[in-house]
């Protein structure tokens, strides 16, 4: 959604995207929101959804990362420490 050439659309969990970026991550369904996931040695929280955010395997999650530049090239594997809220 815009306003004014502006998006005010807000990530699933109600919050805005804005106070996020570089901090927030779309994760399954399975994580609550608040869920924080160390990345190499960086902390993400869930914050929002996504419709190919998802489990790929036992031991394989999809996140998608709310940045404003790419971090890894898209599909890289990274071993994830997960804090469940």
């Amino acid at each position: 959604m815009a306003s004014d050439d502006k998006c005010i659309s807000r990530m699933a969990s109600g919050l805005p995207w804005e106070n996020w970026v570089g901090k927030a991550v779309a994760c399954p369904e399975e994580f609550p929101f608040g869920t924080v996931f160390i990345i190499d040695g960086r902390r993400w929280v869930c914050l929002d959804r996504g419709g190919a955010i998802s489990r790929i395997n036992e031991t394989t999650i999809w996140l998608d990362m709310l940045v404003s530049e790419p971090l890894y090239r898209y599909g890289t594997i990274r071993n994830v420490f997960i804090v469940k809220k």
